[in-house]
């Protein structure tokens, strides 16, 4: 893991993503979970889009 284990609120942080695409070009969607122990919001999704040539 490459991000702060720990991130006290309000402050912001980075996550790397690396993202296998293989040999399959034209467009892409996936997306990533982020979990979090916020009892308001305990998981957001991220939506990537994006165009392998």
């Amino acid at each position: 893991m490459d991000f702060p284990k720990v991130l006290p609120p309000g402050k912001a942080g980075a996550i790397k993503v690396k993202l296998e695409t293989g040999n399959s070009p034209g467009p892409h969607t996936k997306s990533v979970t982020i979990k979090s122990n916020d009892p308001a919001q305990p998981s957001f999704q991220v939506d990537l889009a994006f165009n392998v040539k």
